[in-house]
């Protein structure tokens, strides 16, 4: 209520000529509008309340400690409750630990003299670190903004010990009108879809796992850098580069060669290799078999070098506006080098940096106003974000290995 004060209007010893008679109709307004707003049901929290009725012991999540308040006093009575500065009961307040016990431990010196709660409610304090086994269900009231922080606070039932086989986990999606500004719900399935892009998934045949099971049938296997040729079932070429960066670190690639072109499927490349690891012995490839494979590799290694220094540039992803704003700001880098002005060369590259990264709903809209600002306030914003380091760039490239696979009855 606070926050719907008129301040300067209270304050003591304003001299009168200073209020306005105009202001008197808009701040009724403004008033009136708030007590009808105070007045209207919270259809979220109503759904909540359905939802806890069949008293199923649950964890409520929420992303500030002002809305479990809230949600204390539109619940009603039998909730706990556990933010960063206080836990407690109703209007009590408990020892932090005693109120996790009720949900993480099945006997308690107190059962039976008083009734144990059903309710926790609590903000991301008590996602990470803990086991409540107790608990049979997990609401998320408000989403956060990572899957890592959703999949944290699951995990608080989610696991190995828990009292029940089952475990319901319920999601209260923003409003539409809000979801369509913010897009928050969108972005968490976004960034759960990365793990999968980038072939962490969890899936028997998800690519890390089938990197580890080749890793672990090579360990034993005596291996050198070089060039060689053996037999396998058919022909294709397994090549390894290492890439060094401009921060000293290393990075290594391997690429293989099949009927359908190159790629750096692990089953593929898995392949290729167990024909080098049944043979005992590797020779040098004849020059005719080299040359060939030599060409296709130097194309690759030519796009593989535009590909990192374009990242610097580009994002992944975003919207319209977004892609507008880093189209007008490239445009001005490539006036910007033409004339040699350094220092705005440095300003624009402070805002490629911001476009080449995720971004919060607030960036988010920042940048969006960057393709329609007056060259004089946009570069007046650039200049106010702070400076962030540059991504490393690739020094040099270096061949490791190519190993040629010929396939029976073929000239090694």
């Amino acid at each position: 209520g606070e926050q719907l004060v008129l301040w300067p209007l209270l304050a003591e010893g304003l001299p009168a000529s200073e209020l306005a008679l105009e202001d008197l109709e808009p701040a009724a307004a403004l008033l009136a509008a708030a007590r009808a707003w105070s007045e209207e049901p919270d259809a979220k929290a109503q759904t909540l309340r359905e939802i806890l009725a069949d008293g199923k012991t649950s964890l409520v999540f929420t992303t500030t400690i002002a809305t479990v308040r809230y949600l204390r006093r539109h619940l009603g009575r039998g909730a706990a409750w556990c933010t960063g500065r206080a836990a407690g009961l109703d209007e009590a307040t408990a020892e932090r630990e005693d109120v996790l016990d009720w949900f993480r431990k099945a006997v308690l010196p107190g059962d039976g003299v008083l009734p144990r709660p059903r309710l926790l409610l609590a903000t991301d304090v008590a996602s990470e670190g803990l086991d409540l086994p107790l608990l049979q269900r997990v609401i998320h009231y408000d989403l956060p903004w990572t899957a890592v922080r959703l999949e944290q606070r699951s995990g608080r039932a989610l696991r190995l010990g828990s009292l029940h086989r089952h475990i319901e986990v319920i999601r209260l999606l923003p409003p539409p009108s809000l979801e369509a500004t913010l897009r928050q719900h969108a972005i968490l399935q976004l960034k759960a879809g990365l793990p999968q892009q980038l072939g962490l998934g969890r899936a028997e045949d998800a690519p890390w796992r089938l990197r580890a099971r080749i890793a672990a049938s090579w360990r034993a296997v005596e291996w050198s850098e070089g060039v060689g040729v053996t037999r396998g079932p058919g022909a294709g070429a397994a090549a390894g580069f290492r890439l060094g960066m401009s921060d000293g670190s290393l990075r290594e690639v391997v690429l293989a060669r099949s009927a359908t072109g190159w790629s750096d499927d692990p089953a593929t490349i898995a392949g290729l290799l167990e024909a080098a690891q049944g043979a005992r012995t590797a020779t040098a490839p004849p020059a005719r078999a080299l040359r060939p494979v030599s060409r296709a590799l130097a194309v690759l290694v030519r796009e593989a070098l535009r590909q990192a220094h374009g990242a610097r540039l580009l994002r992944a992803a975003g919207s319209a506006p977004s892609r507008r704003a880093l189209r007008r700001i490239l445009a001005l880098a490539r006036e910007a080098a033409r004339k040699r002005e350094t220092g705005r060369l440095a300003l624009l590259e402070r805002g490629l940096c911001l476009l080449r990264r995720g971004h919060t709903a607030g960036e988010a809209r920042l940048v969006e106003q960057w393709a329609e600002l007056p060259l004089a306030e946009l570069l007046a914003r650039l200049g106010r974000l702070p400076a962030e380091p540059a991504p490393p760039e690739v020094r040099g490239i270096e061949l490791i290995g190519l190993l040629l696979v010929e396939p029976p009855g073929e000239a090694c």
